[in-house]
């Protein structure tokens, strides 16, 4: 997450010994408790998020919680 509403993100995935890697940028905005992300060609994800010390926490509409730590 950038200062400038930017992201990009690495996904790493193992899956039956085939690795894969995926990288995509996003843009993203706060309402409230609300973050929106909006991924290149994607459909906007909205989600709560929470931030303590250098936590982010964010959860989805199904209850499934991520916590990002800043380094």
């Amino acid at each position: 997450f950038n200062a400038n509403q930017t992201g990009s993100a690495v996904t790493k995935i193992t899956f039956e010994g085939e690795k894969e890697t995926e990288n995509d940028t996003f843009t993203w905005s706060t309402s409230g408790n609300k973050l929106t992300v909006t991924s290149s060609g994607e459909t906007p994800e909205i989600v709560t998020y929470s931030i303590s010390g250098n936590k982010l926490s964010i959860t989805d509409d199904e209850g499934f919680v991520t916590v990002l730590t800043k380094q």
